[in-house]
Order: C-alpha cells, then sequence, then structure tokens
C-alpha cells in the first residue's frame, strides 16, 4: 500500500478481515499439518471473524486459496500443487529455448506469466472457480506441451515423397 491513510474504511475492514482469516487458517494448518481437514470441513476460527454470513460459504472457502488447498488436502496436497505449479514453469522455459518464431514464443510466455499471476492472485483472494481454472488449465497445457515445429529440409522438385515423410513434415 503506498498510501495507508487515504484507504477507504470498507477497505481498512477488508484487509483486517483477511489478516484475521489468515491467522485462522494458520491456527488450522498447525493443528492439521500434515492430513488437513479435507473438503467440505470448515477451517477452525479461534479468533473471532466479522459476521459475512451473506456468503453461506465463509466458513468454508477463505480469501487465500492457497492455504485453503493445504487445510483442506494437507502439507502433501499442497506440495504437488506447487510442483505441478514449477514443472510447467520448467517446461515452459524449455519449449522457450527450443522455439524460434516470435509468436510461438509469446504464447508461451504468456502461457506461463498466467500460471505466475493465478498463484499470486491465488494468495489473497478466492481462484479455485471453474473459470478461472479452466485458464489455469490451458496455460499448464501451453507451457508443458505447446509444439515445437522444426524446420524440414525442402523436397526437391520432382521428387517422390511418400505419405510416411509427408506426416513427418
Amino acid at each position: 500500500m503506498i498510501a495507508p491513510s487515504s484507504v477507504s474504511v470498507s477497505d481498512q475492514s477488508s484487509d483486517i478481515y483477511r489478516q484475521i482469516e489468515n491467522a485462522d487458517l494458520s491456527a488450522t494448518i498447525r493443528d492439521v499439518p500434515l492430513a488437513g481437514l479435507g473438503f467440505g470441513q470448515p477451517f477452525y476460527q479461534p479468533y473471532t471473524l466479522p459476521d459475512i454470513s451473506f456468503f453461506e460459504f465463509y466458513r468454508y472457502i477463505p480469501h487465500n486459496s492457497m492455504l485453503w488447498i493445504w487445510i483442506q488436502t494437507g502439507l502433501f496436497g499442497f506440495a504437488s500443487l506447487f510442483f505441478v505449479v514449477g514443472r510447467s514453469l520448467a517446461l515452459g522455459a524449455r519449449k522457450l529455448r527450443e522455439l524460434t518464431s516470435a509468436s510461438d514464443c509469446t504464447v508461451v510466455v504468456t502461457g506461463a506469466l498466467f500460471v505466475m499471476m493465478y498463484i499470486v492472485f491465488a494468495y489473497v483472494d478466492i481462484a479455485w472457480d471453474a473459470r478461472g481454472t479452466v485458464f489455469l488449465a490451458f496455460a499448464f497445457a501451453i507451457c508443458a506441451n505447446f509444439p515445437v515445429q522444426v524446420p524440414s529440409a525442402p523436397v526437391p522438385a520432382g521428387a517422390e515423397v511418400s505419405p510416411r515423410e509427408m506426416v513427418a513434415q
């Protein structure tokens, strides 16, 4: 925050809510670090949160979606998520070294940046909705499986080309 004194009251209360919620999430993780609580279980609330009961899932879905994964799946689920994220970024970086087309590089960089952006966003807000995770899956796929086109040698005029060679090209 650049100018904390210029923040509105509603922004300040939202920030306080998230700080209390993060303290509750940390307490939950300390109590069940390895196994997690499992999906459908509310996180512990040793610190009383302000009433936002108009959102019926406020006890189940916190703003910090990354810690939510830990709470639901435990340490191994959380580590698995970070393995998938790290692996997709590593594969995207490898693809960038292999690609020769600027437009292909742009697509892979965009996919990798989306993965990084989504994970940062997931630390501060509710992120695991259907639309966002579909885009995240596309970004993972772009980083991991973007096709690298190897330039083929030109075929001399009048030369016979087998169907197998045509498919390889």
